[in-house]
């Protein structure tokens, strides 16, 4: 009877323990949250977060083009990115229009070919306004009046004004308006085209003046001034001798894009 007994609980244990492996291995399903998918798609709707990146995903681009080089108006700052003057004006623009700003760096001389091409939508890179530019873009409402201006070595004393530079060596940025300042110079017959030094970059103008490659350079006044404060050893001559108006260089066909401009620089202004 012992014997029996004994083998009656080992059975009873054996089909307990069974039992309970049974139950345990069912109870290792994670129970499924049918609320989960509702609370996911209630967060990303209601997600101020998303919601401003996908408004941002479906504005507008404008492409801009300018050279980084032009300080105050365009250079690149500390962190590598392209910073100044125009690249807030343009921001603001872009703002006011509700599009996207995506801003290139270019060679100042492509940047008209490039809006007429359309490569790009705007031009913003301290452009001034002439009647040359205009037979192959159209400007927006001037935001600058500037100049010209002479900027010499700081020993010089030779150079008083525009006359002294008459078999100088003069150093400009090839496609600006110093650049058609000296054509005109040099149609005058104060200049002699072989006197005329003509660099892709501002900055390569001013190492030009302080290596003695050139005599002097012809430079938008603020842009000679910034130039100076930051690397000394230079000044202006004469104060300046031009008055010129920059504008914001657009495809002739897109006048659209020319009255929208205009009249963010309005509410700007």
């Amino acid at each position: 009877m012992k014997k029996k007994s004994l083998l009656k609980l080992f059975i009873f244990l054996l089909a307990f323990a069974m039992l309970a492996f049974v139950l345990g291995c069912g109870s290792t399903e994670e129970p499924v949250d049918t609320e989960s998918g509702d609370d996911t798609e209630k967060s990303e709707a209601g997600d101020p977060d998303l919601e401003a990146e996908n408004e941002a995903d479906e504005k507008e681009v404008l492409l801009m083009g300018t050279n980084a080089g032009f300080i105050p108006f365009e250079f690149l700052n500390e962190d590598e990115e392209i910073d100044g003057f125009d690249i807030e004006l343009a921001e603001e623009i872009a703002s006011i229009l509700g599009m996207e700003l995506e801003v290139l760096d270019m060679d100042f001389g492509g940047l008209i070919l490039a809006v007429k091409n359309g490569q790009i939508d705007i031009a913003v890179a301290g452009i001034t306004i002439t009647e040359e530019r205009l037979e192959s873009v159209n400007f927006s409402d001037p935001y600058y009046v500037a100049g010209q201006t002479i900027v010499v070595r700081e020993d010089e004393t030779g150079i008083s004004g525009i006359e002294d530079l008459a078999g100088r060596l003069v150093g400009v940025q090839e496609g600006t308006t110093g650049d058609f300042e000296c054509d005109d110079l040099i149609e005058e017959g104060l200049f002699k085209s072989e006197d005329v030094r003509r660099f892709p970059q501002v900055n390569e103008v001013f190492l030009a003046l302080e290596s003695g490659q050139v005599d002097a350079v012809i430079m938008d006044e603020p842009v000679a001034n910034r130039y100076i404060e930051e690397r000394g050893g230079m000044k202006t001559i004469g104060g300046v001798f031009t008055e010129e108006e920059f504008g914001i260089a657009i495809a002739k066909e897109n006048k659209e894009l020319l009255e929208q401009i205009n009249a963010a620089l309005k509410e700007i202004k």
